[in-house]
């Protein structure tokens, strides 16, 4: 009973007690000269709230996330999280508190952000080096003597100014595995055609033709080789005669397949 002689009681109940939650609503009245005049029943219609005489306890409906707060006296106690996430309400149980009911509030961890962005670092790749030639010969070539190297006086690619095309020679700039492909035509005459390619002063794989007839032929080989820096690619004419043309049928190319 509050100071304006008001009671809340819930319906069918008589004063003689409180009223239990979990009712759908509460009905209002008023005690004039000892008889009860009812009021309209209020549902969700704004705070309520229920004076206990003497435990000094006040429970509100409405409001709070979901329509329900407490506050607790003495007698009353609230647990602690018993998960993450929730929070439990709990009546102490005595006597002099209204019963409560359990209510799960969820909770979020203050180390949950999941706007946060983590930081990136970007690091630009290195790019790779990038070797490569074709060489031609525009003019015959039929020195006399044996093992003359066969400049190429053409260049139509040199990636990486590897080729030297004064002394035809091809200067490897990194160690890794490099390709080499050489076609050469022969001059019609009746020597045959030997060619050799050379690493400094070694043969690597030689090409050879010859059908015994003064007659245009083609000598052509290739090779996959892992080289040094350093080390020195070129062609040569251990015998016979080539033949040079602005068609550039006798080239010579490399390039590298992947560094070490």
């Amino acid at each position: 009973m509050g100071n304006g002689g008001q009671i809340f009681l819930s319906p069918g109940q008589s004063g003689a007690g409180l009223s239990r939650p979990g009712l759908s609503h509460y009905t209002r009245g008023s005690v004039r000269g000892g008889s009860y005049i009812p009021q309209a029943p209020l549902r969700d219609s704004g705070p309520l709230f229920y004076a206990a005489k003497e435990s000094g306890y006040q429970h509100r409906r409405g409001g709070g996330r979901h329509n329900s707060c407490a506050a607790w006296s003495d007698s009353s106690q609230v647990s602690s999280p018993d998960r993450e996430g929730t929070f439990t309400i709990v009546d102490s149980g005595h006597g002099d508190s209204l019963s409560v009911s359990t209510v799960e509030v969820p909770l979020t961890p203050r180390s949950h952000n999941p706007a946060a962005l983590l930081p990136m670092h970007l690091y630009q790749l290195p790019q790779p080096l990038r070797v490569a030639f074709t060489a031609s010969r525009t003019a015959n070539f039929a020195p006399g003597n044996l093992d003359q190297p066969i400049v190429f006086d053409q260049l139509h690619s040199n990636l990486g100014e590897m080729y030297d095309a004064h002394i035809g020679r091809f200067t490897c700039p990194v160690n890794g595995t490099y390709v080499f492909i050489f076609h050469i035509l022969k001059l019609a005459v009746s020597i045959p055609l030997y060619v050799n390619l050379m690493c400094n002063e070694e043969v690597m794989v030689s090409a050879y033709a010859n059908d015994g007839a003064p007659d245009h032929e083609t000598a052509s080989n290739h090779a996959i080789l892992p080289l040094f820096q350093g080390d020195h690619v070129w062609l040569r004419l251990h015998r016979g005669a080539i033949y040079g043309s602005t068609w550039k049928y006798s080239t010579f190319s490399g390039f590298l397949l992947y560094q070490d």
